[in-house]
C-alpha cells in the first residue's frame, strides 16, 4: 500500500503567498483606476462618457472577480487542506487507537 503524505503546512504557505500576490495585483490597479477616473476632469465628450464607465465595467468584471476567486481558493486551501485535513487525520488516529 502506498504511503500518502499531505504537507498541510506547504498548502497553507502557498495560500498565504497567493493572498499576498492577489493583494499586490489589486494595489497595482488602484493608481490606474484613479487615473482613469481623473480623466473625467479634463476629458469631455461622447468618447469620455463611454470610455470611463466601460473601464469600471471591465475592472469590476475582471479585477474584482479575480480577487474574489483567488480569495476563495486560498480560503479553501487553509480550511479544507490545512485545518480540515489535520482535523480529519486526528480523528482517524483517535478512532484507530480505540481498536488497538
Amino acid at each position: 500500500m502506498t504511503d500518502i503524505r499531505i504537507n498541510t503546512e506547504a498548502a497553507v504557505t502557498a495560500a498565504d503567498h497567493i493572498d499576498q500576490i492577489n493583494k499586490q495585483i489589486n494595489d497595482l490597479f488602484d493608481p490606474v483606476t484613479r487615473a482613469v477616473k481623473g480623466l473625467g476632469k479634463s476629458w469631455d465628450g461622447p468618447a469620455a462618457a463611454k470610455a470611463i464607465p466601460r473601464f469600471d465595467t471591465i475592472r469590476e468584471a475582471n479585477c474584482t472577480n479575480r480577487y474574489k476567486v483567488l480569495e476563495n481558493y486560498t480560503t479553501l486551501l487553509r480550511n479544507a487542506v490545512g485545518l480540515g485535513y489535520e482535523k480529519t487525520e486526528t480523528t482517524n488516529i483517535s478512532l484507530a487507537d480505540q481498536f488497538k
